[in-house]
């Protein structure tokens, strides 16, 4: 991630993911954030969180031939409601940097009642988290655990 450096946690509390491409790929999509989230935890930074469905999102078209054409779908939206209602201590959806490229959290009735189906699993979970957050505090213990930890 790219919102800090090692030190970071000692002068602020909260950190991001960063930008991720509308993607499924580990390099900087979906995957990326759990590599984030893992990597970030055992170093301090805890109160992590990615925005809702990525951020970067391209279109290239030259002489009628797509180039690069990176949108989000509703899939990959939904998974990564999922995903972020269990692991991110921030729970932000984002429109992206071109819009009307992807499917949004207000998209149709399926995304919107994902989203609020989601957003209530993640507060539900808010005594589960904060007992975490404060662990985190008191004990240096990271949030999102390794398998090991």
């Amino acid at each position: 991630h790219r919102s800090s450096a090692l030190l970071s946690p000692k002068f602020a509390r909260s950190f991001w993911c960063g930008d991720q491409l509308v993607t499924w790929d580990s390099h900087d999509g979906i995957q990326s954030v759990l590599y984030a989230l893992f990597s970030a935890n055992i170093m301090g930074h805890n109160i992590i969180h990615s925005d809702v469905g990525g951020y970067t999102m391209m279109y290239l078209k030259k002489v009628g031939i797509t180039l690069v054409d990176y949108h989000r779908s509703e899939e990959l939206l939904l998974r990564w409601m999922e995903l972020s209602a269990f692991s991110d201590m921030i729970y932000r959806s984002h429109p992206g940097n071109i819009p009307s490229l992807s499917y949004q959290v207000y998209s149709n009735d399926k995304t919107v009642a994902h989203f609020v189906k989601f957003s209530n699993i993640f507060k539900a979970l808010k005594p589960y988290k904060l007992k975490l957050m404060d662990d985190a505090y008191k004990y240096g213990t990271p949030i999102v655990r390794h398998l090991y930890f």
